[in-house]
């Protein structure tokens, strides 16, 4: 949460909670506080068995497998007191998808970030090199988490 910090590791097993708190402080600096101006998520997409092939439509449709984790814990921080989540409202999800980009790894080269609350899970799963270029994205006012084990 500092705004002085620029880059924050996270380390820790899974299940710990670390998904679902840098998702919190990343909508209370993107949506409250109007720090950043958009959200983006990465992950490598790296199937835990055999790969199913290729996969139709755009490139959130295809990134959405390797997002379980991601909408897991949006379902848990819209929850209300009644335990209700808002995750499943259209326009819970339009006004959440303007300002949250899901992206491929794949595609960010190139690409320069700024004003950016960039979320990079599951970092151990990246080679130096990849993690290299990914974090060399970072432009003005963008902040850099990376998770992992």
């Amino acid at each position: 949460m500092d705004p002085e910090i620029d880059r924050v590791t996270i380390a820790g097993n899974a299940g710990t909670g670390k998904t679902f708190m840098t998702l919190a402080a990343a909508f209370q600096q993107t949506l409250d506080a109007k720090r950043f101006e958009r959200i983006v998520f990465t992950r490598a997409p790296i199937p835990m068995g055999e790969d199913i092939g290729f996969l139709p439509g755009t490139e959130e449709e295809k990134m959405s497998p390797w997002m379980g984790a991601f909408h897991d814990n949006m379902d848990n921080l819209l929850r209300n007191e009644e335990g209700e989540s808002s995750w499943d409202n259209g326009a819970t999800r339009q006004l959440i998808g303007s300002r949250v980009q899901i992206r491929s790894p794949s595609f960010m080269r190139g690409r320069t970030l700024n004003d950016t609350f960039l979320i990079i899970d599951e970092a151990q799963n990246f080679t130096p090199k990849q993690l290299k270029s990914l974090v060399t994205r970072a432009g003005r006012n963008t902040k850099i988490v990376c998770l992992g084990k």
